[in-house]
């Protein structure tokens, strides 16, 4: 029987709980609403769409409940300080500029008085996908709403609000933060080429707007809410001074590259009230796992990995796990120093590139994935590199020596091993679609740690003289005050 979960199962079971009123906002915060198509009827397999008589009901209460709906130029007034928002201030946006956002939404606001934001995804318009809920507005219909003061017209980028492949196995992901794929030369997209590809999107989306509207574009709303720091990086270059998420919560005026949406979907007017008077309500039961990938993979065969990893899922599903600990490095022999690992990378070998797969198949039930990482208990490929750049002790003879710690460290005093610990991370971000990082526990150094030269120097640096590495062990005033500066 295969094992499919390490020996080592851990399983949490605590409720988190937290509870946000509108009514409660800070000075500066404020509430984003986020509808798609409002058409007069809506598909029941329609996820995103609202009806326009529910829609025109939340309007109404929103209006008799004492919000106020802002534009973009009072929040930018607020963040620069010129003016407050108003009590209970509310923004209104419309991802996609769908025909009833023509129609039926900019008559009903221009009756309440209230602004809203439209998104327009530039590359749709000539060329819509297939699957829509209802048809897109033409430019000239965008180029009419846009020329209503109440209306401001934004980016959903160009082309980049698609999936595209990101791994060997043939997932998709997000166009606008993962690296790309090419199965036929077997390789993935660089940071220069993703960077240089994104860019090109923001070019052409803005050369768009020109010929199309008149203007750049102030703000871009990320296609189904995912970004990263390159992305906002390459926005705020692009010009734009309002990047917008899917992240649940009230915005604020500090956080103007982050602001948080809330989706509002067809629901009935008491859950609509939920969402807005409770938009962060924080209380679930999280059930964990941690996972070997060591126990998945199958050196042997492919299949028999994808196979395994089935089995794993379906048992993972069955436990109703939502939270997953998962292993990104190889350590089949359980000795916690890293020689290879599960993903794409330019400092260690790759044992087999299935780590983004693994992910994948579990983000899609549902489940948080956290990568399971060492820093320092890494060996190089170089083993003569390894062992100048290995953290060093003070034996009983109060002689330096190699640590003789479970864990073969890097020494952190490196500007090399910083940078290549950097990069492994860098890699296992830009590879897969994790939502965080338990670090391993190999990240310190005991008293009778570092003494690497690299580490004496830093030592003289920090004091102003050379000392003797066994002061270090013997002067507990020095002892404790070198302790503070390793930490």
């Amino acid at each position: 029987m295969i094992r499919l979960i390490t020996s080592l199962v851990m399983i949490f079971f605590f409720t988190l709980t937290g509870l946000v009123l509108a009514s409660d906002m800070q000075d500066g915060e404020f509430l984003v609403l986020t509808y798609h198509a409002v058409p007069f009827k809506v598909s029941p397999t329609d996820e995103y769409s609202v009806s326009q008589d529910r829609f025109v009901e939340q309007m109404e209460y929103l209006r008799t409940h004492g919000y106020n709906p802002v534009l973009l130029d009072d929040i930018l007034k607020a963040h620069e300080g010129k003016q407050k928002l108003p009590k209970r201030p509310v923004l209104i946006t419309f991802d996609d500029a769908y025909i009833s956002y023509y129609e039926f939404i900019v008559p009903v606001l221009e009756k309440f008085g209230y602004p809203s934001v439209l998104a327009v995804v530039g590359s749709f318009i000539d060329n819509p996908p297939k699957g829509l809920p209802e048809p897109l507005m033409s430019w000239d219909q965008i180029r009419e709403v846009a020329s209503k003061r109440p209306v401001e017209v934004v980016s959903h980028t160009y082309n980049l609000h698609k999936g595209i492949q990101y791994n060997p196995q043939g997932n998709v992901g997000p166009s606008v933060i993962v690296r790309a794929y090419d199965p036929s030369t077997k390789s993935y997209e660089t940071e220069g080429e993703y960077r240089t590809r994104i860019e090109a999107d923001f070019n052409t989306e803005n050369a768009l707007f020109i010929r199309q509207l008149g203007f750049v574009p102030r703000g871009i709303i990320w296609p189904y809410g995912r970004y990263n720091s390159i992305g906002i990086e390459v926005a705020l270059k692009a010009g734009y001074r309002f990047c917008f998420t899917e992240e649940e919560g009230f915005a604020h005026i500090d956080h103007l590259q982050e602001i948080n949406r809330i989706i509002i979907n067809n629901v009935p007017i008491h859950d609509f009230i939920k969402e807005v008077e409770k938009p962060k309500p924080v209380k679930r039961m999280i059930r964990a796992v941690q996972v070997d990938l060591d126990m998945i993979y199958d050196p042997t065969s492919y299949d028999k990995t994808d196979e395994n990893l089935g089995k794993l899922i379906d048992r993972l599903v069955a436990m109703k796990v939502n939270t997953v600990f998962l292993q990104a490095f190889a350590d089949p022999e359980g000795t916690g120093n890293i020689k290879s690992v599960y993903f794409h990378n330019r400092v260690l070998p790759v044992r087999a590139d299935i780590f983004s797969h693994a992910v994948h198949q579990m983000i899609i039930r549902d489940m948080s994935v956290y990568a399971w990482l060492p820093t320092l208990s890494i060996v190089l490929p170089d083993r003569k590199l390894n062992e100048e750049l290995r953290v060093r002790e003070i034996a009983d003879d109060d002689k330096t020596r190699p640590s003789q710690s479970w864990y073969e460290r890097l020494t952190p005093f490196s500007a090399d091993v910083r940078r290549l610990s950097r990069q492994l991370y860098e890699e296992l971000a830009a590879h897969s679609l994790i939502h965080g990082i338990l670090f391993q526990d190999d990240a310190y150094l005991t008293d009778r740690e570092d003494l690497h030269p690299l580490a004496l120097s830093d030592l003289k640096d920090r004091f102003g003289k050379d000392l003797d590495p066994r002061d270090l062990v013997r002067d507990r005033e020095l002892s404790k005050k070198w302790a503070q500066y390793k930490t």
